[in-house]
């Protein structure tokens, strides 16, 4: 199998952190990070159907971008975060991104994050989703924990 970083749709460590500090200092309250990004665009390529950019990006993407150059590198980011969750899902290498949240004991990981932008993004095709989810008990289960988070 070949290294998820050697994928050329891939997001390298660097394109990663550049994508949270952009979508960290352009989210207000309610808004999804970088891990909430990645479960949206998980549940849109596991979905019943295709959702065009044109109906997502409104659910990352809420300013105005600062010139061509900052929206262009964005959505270049999120095209090649969306084409990496894809490849992965191919090849069964598929991993969440996990958000931290700060404890009493430091940073722990969170999937609480990534469990809210999968839930958006089923609701970009609920009807389906329910019908999908209603013949299959089995993927109700499975999606049950994280339908609850």
């Amino acid at each position: 199998m070949t290294a998820k970083t050697e994928w050329p749709s891939s997001l390298d460590d660097d394109e990663l952190d550049e994508l949270d500090r952009y979508l960290r200092a352009h989210t207000g309250e309610g808004d999804l990070l970088l891990d909430g990004v990645h479960g949206l665009l998980s549940a849109l390529a596991v979905g019943p159907l295709l959702v065009l950019p044109d109906e997502w990006l409104p659910e990352v993407l809420h300013e105005p971008f600062a010139d061509e150059h900052e929206g262009n590198r964005v959505l270049a980011l999120l095209a090649k975060l969306n084409d990496s969750i894809v490849a992965e899902l191919e090849v069964d290498a598929y991993e969440p991104i996990l958000g931290e949240v700060e404890m009493e004991g430091g940073p722990m990981l969170s999937a609480a994050g990534w469990c809210e932008g999968f839930s958006r993004g089923i609701d970009l095709r609920a009807g389906l989703w329910e019908g999908r989810l209603a013949e299959d008990p089995q993927l109700m289960e499975l999606l049950g924990p994280v339908m609850a988070l």
